[in-house]
């Protein structure tokens, strides 16, 4: 498979497995202009690489992530999103990207998502429309770049471990249903870590969640 292009975003929430952006209602007719929509052989409304609009009159968008269970997200405010897709072998690529993102950032609501591949962040933050982007450097594993570089904000830290776990659950329920089982993928030890970084997060989470997830994560260290 090679390496892939893991995206994940961290505001104005927390999703795995790509970034949904929202456009600015005032400049929603100025995108449309600027960015023509190619349709994709899935029905994709594609504007770039791994990029993608939906038009939502409800606020509701299905998030295009490879890699990940078929899940709906609900913004509450109807608009268009823009979709960058991960877990693609082949982008979004930095050095086509970032000019790409400088451009449409005008166009955005403030969001920040990163793209981890081959080892390496980066960091895509949009403030006032203005696109920040920086090259974060080298880390074994995406949580381990958030645990450090979020050490000031353990409320984003708690977020994406309840979503990690949550995409976690989607999964097992998945194959389930296909009869298979979540241990093929995920060892004791692999529960154990997750659990023990979870519980580093407790006083940022409820406590009826954080039992919920607790309590799932040991059943599956008891089932391995």
């Amino acid at each position: 498979m090679g390496d892939l292009h893991g995206v994940t975003q961290l505001k104005p929430r927390i999703i795995l497995g790509g970034a949904i952006l929202k456009i600015k209602k005032e400049k929603e007719a100025a995108f449309l202009e600027k960015y023509p929509v190619g349709i994709t052989s899935l029905g994709e409304m594609g504007i770039f690489d791994h990029t993608f609009m939906t038009i939502s009159n409800d606020g509701i968008v299905e998030r295009y992530a490879m890699y990940y269970d078929q899940k709906v997200i609900d913004f509450k405010t109807p608009g268009i999103y823009v979709q960058v897709r991960g877990q693609s072998k082949h982008g979004p690529n930095r050095y086509d990207y970032v000019d790409f993102m400088s451009t449409l950032s005008a166009y955005l609501e403030d969001a920040l998502f990163c793209v981890d591949y081959c080892d390496n962040i980066d960091k895509y933050e949009i403030k006032d429309g203005v696109l920040y982007f920086k090259d974060k450097g080298k880390f074994d594993e995406f949580d381990n770049y958030l645990i450090l570089d979020y050490a000031s904000s353990p409320e984003i830290i708690a977020d994406f471990y309840i979503e990690k776990i949550n995409e976690l659950i989607l999964f097992n329920n998945e194959l389930m249903e296909n009869g298979e089982n979540l241990n093929v993928y995920y060892d004791q030890e692999d529960y154990e870590d997750l659990l023990n970084k979870f519980r580093n997060c407790k006083d940022y989470i409820s406590v009826e969640k954080f039992k919920e997830l607790e309590d799932w994560l040991k059943i599956q260290i008891d089932n391995c």
